[in-house]
């Protein structure tokens, strides 16, 4: 597939795909079974945004870096989904 990521959405859009498969490949698509390469291209390009984001190379310790990166992993989905709240909720 080559497709950007940027025009995934669009292309499942136009392709009348349910929302909550739209959703589910958009979350954990690396995850789900693919039938074929292409098929398997497609999935993974849907997570790119998981990796779009503020990030510090700089952390040397490797666990923090983990929690962060999941931190705003967590932080954009609540927020694509649930508003920009979910700051008010956290611990951090």
């Amino acid at each position: 597939m080559n497709r950007c990521n940027s025009f995934w959405p669009s292309a499942a859009f136009n392709a009348d795909k349910p929302f909550d498969q739209l959703i589910r490949e958009h979350l954990a698509g690396n995850l789900l079974p693919a039938t074929d390469p292409r098929r398997q291209a497609e999935l993974q390009i849907g997570t790119g945004f998981l990796v779009v984001g503020p990030k510090s190379y700089i952390e040397k310790n490797k666990l923090q870096f983990q929690m962060d990166v999941a931190d705003e992993q967590i932080e954009a989905t609540t927020q694509a989904f649930l508003g920009p709240h979910r700051g008010l909720c956290s611990l951090s």
